[in-house]
């Protein structure tokens, strides 16, 4: 119920406004955008007005950038208020990549990656933001922006939101995520702000849910597998190594993300949060109050998200500086042996030079032909052999030999 004024500025008769007339209103209060492209950001910027200008361009950037935030503040002299959030959060899916094909600059706005450590499922995770502004100048004329990533096939259209049904003949509002239906409107903007926060928080928790607990069942599977193995170096093609390295990469930017999240919300909680403050009945505030407890409810889920993956991080880096330093050293001991065998090739080569000599007296022509002396001749070719065949077995096992013959057994 609001009171009108015509022209002259004299009070109107108050009238109680029927749904049907102020559905348009309901569906105009909050402008919802799912997936914002570049002609949504013209329309928006072509259609606000000039004192909204700078907080709306300011907004865009906030959620252009990928960025966490939640904040309460004022323009110059007070004259309006801004409300907003920007929550950021990963979506598992499970099938081929569906990519964003929004990009800024060549590439990409929102990134899809592969979850590491398949179990035959290949499963795709996708940045995400939900991005809430409320501005106005009171309580009665205020306008909201509500800013959606769901290029992944997770949010409903705009349409489905105004499904109608023979129980509700006005749908749901979209901001809430379908939580709230329109028949219902919120017109105090702080309600409205709280009411979408809350869902949009829960919303995010249960993504970071599902990707948490997917993720810690692939990271214990594999654990355990290579605990079973008792194998501390990886094999020749370094797959394990491979695996290691995306995963600790997909820990540490989950990590990252849910850390700068919740630095977001405690620097709101810090401060900005006292203007959610308000008056009222008993009832009024329980149900106003409800709202900021469930966003905080799931913010203490997410941190027991961080703190998790900051297990895992230490786990899963400690692993692979053990595997890549177990493999350097069978590197390293390889290219030893392998300078170790050419150094005994090469005096063995010069050890046998004297054979080779012999040899070539033996097949000169010159050599007299009688048979006394052919048969001494073979006679001390052959015991040449054998003794050079004895020598080569005992130099092959124990190398120390050569290095004595060649006068390096003293050396330190």
């Amino acid at each position: 119920m609001r009171q009108t004024f015509d022209s002259c500025g004299k009070e109107n008769n108050v009238r109680h406004m029927v749904l049907e007339d102020i559905l348009v209103l309901i569906r105009g209060y909050c402008r919802y955008i799912a997936n914002i492209t570049p002609d949504c950001v013209f329309s928006l910027v072509e259609t606000s007005s000039t004192l909204s200008l700078d907080v709306l361009r300011s907004f865009l950037s906030q959620h252009i950038l990928f960025r966490p935030s939640f904040a309460i503040h004022f323009g110059p002299g007070g004259l309006i208020f801004n409300l907003e959030f920007h929550i950021t959060f990963f979506a598992l899916r499970e099938g081929s990549a569906n990519s964003d094909p929004r990009s800024v600059r060549g590439r990409r706005l929102r990134s899809t990656r592969l979850l590491p450590l398949s179990d035959g499922r290949e499963l795709y995770f996708h940045e995400c933001q939900i991005s809430l502004l409320v501005t106005g100048v009171d309580e009665w004329v205020w306008t909201g922006y509500c800013f959606v990533d769901s290029y992944f096939g997770k949010e409903e259209d705009y349409e489905d939101y105004f499904k109608t049904t023979p129980n509700d003949p006005y749908g749901r509002d979209p901001a809430t995520g379908g939580t709230r239906w329109l028949r219902y409107p919120l017109w105090n903007p702080r309600e409205y702000f709280l009411w979408v926060l809350a869902a949009r928080v829960t919303q995010a928790t249960q993504e970071w849910t599902l990707l948490i607990n997917t993720f810690e069942e692939r990271m214990d599977n594999y654990q355990e597998e290579r605990e079973s193995t008792n194998s501390f170096i990886d094999e020749p093609q370094f797959p394990h190594t491979e695996k290691l390295t995306m995963t600790v990469q997909a820990i540490r930017r989950l990590r990252d993300t849910l850390e700068n999240l919740i630095a977001a919300w405690d620097a709101f909680e810090g401060g900005d949060v006292v203007h959610l403050e308000t008056k009222g009945s008993d009832e009024y505030l329980r149900k106003w109050g409800e709202h900021l407890a469930e966003a905080r409810k799931g913010i203490s889920q997410l941190r027991f998200f961080r703190k998790l993956l900051a297990q895992k991080l230490d786990l899963f880096q400690s692993k692979l500086d053990g595997l890549v330093n177990a493999s350097a050293l069978r590197e390293s001991a390889t290219t030893t042996r392998q300078g170790e065998n050419i150094g005994i090739l090469t005096k063995m080569t010069v050890l046998y030079l004297p054979l080779s000599l012999a040899t070539g007296v033996f097949s000169m022509s010159v050599i007299p032909g009688e048979a006394g002396h052919v048969v001494a001749l073979c006679v001390s070719y052959v015991l040449l052999l054998t003794v050079f065949l004895i020598a080569t077995v005992v130099e092959a096992r124990h190398p120390r030999v050569l290095n004595f013959v060649f006068g390096e057994g003293n050396q330190e």
